[in-house]
């Protein structure tokens, strides 16, 4: 047994000669950089995300028309659950759907908003106004049919919200 425990005290003689003792500070010196830039990283992340501008941009124009913003859409369409309502200047057409599937709703929607583009005669500035009670599916099928009419802009509005008492 002496033997062993001899020779065991050997090798740690031997490993602690050849590798020296465990250096600890470049181990704690690295550690502290990731904290530091993960903490620096994550407060700048956060900020950054703060930072958006919540208010709707106005469209833009054409791509010839360089530097030429429109400060009103030329359509605005409102969705809600029974109806979508289409205001282009001083005229309103409500387009009715009494059933939430119903594709035919859609459909007159589109042709309407074709024939709306055709008497402008270039590509509309379109915001769309979801009601509160829309499925987020409804307005993503609405902004399908506006891609069928090519519009220059689109821009996703909101409405005031009208506290409940």
């Amino acid at each position: 047994m002496p033997i062993a425990r001899t020779r065991l005290n050997a090798r740690r003689r031997e490993f602690a000669r050849t590798h020296g003792p465990l250096n600890l500070i470049p181990l704690v010196d690295i550690l502290t950089a990731i904290v530091f830039f993960s903490l620096l990283g994550a407060v700048s992340l956060r900020s950054a995300l703060a930072s958006f501008d919540l208010v709707a941009p106005s469209a833009a124009g054409e791509a010839g028309e360089a530097g030429n913003v429109a400060t009103r859409p030329d359509l605005v369409v409102r969705v809600d659950r029974h109806q979508f309502v289409v205001r282009d200047g001083r005229q309103v057409t409500a387009v009715a759907r009494p059933d939430v599937r119903d594709q035919a709703a859609f459909a007159e929607l589109r042709h309407h908003l074709i024939r709306v583009t055709e008497t402008l005669g270039r590509p509309p500035v379109i915001t769309v106004v979801p009601s509160d009670d829309v499925s987020y599916d409804d307005v993503v099928r609405v902004l399908e049919q506006l891609q069928q009419v090519s519009p220059a802009a689109v821009a996703l509005g909101s409405r005031a919200r009208v506290p409940h008492d």
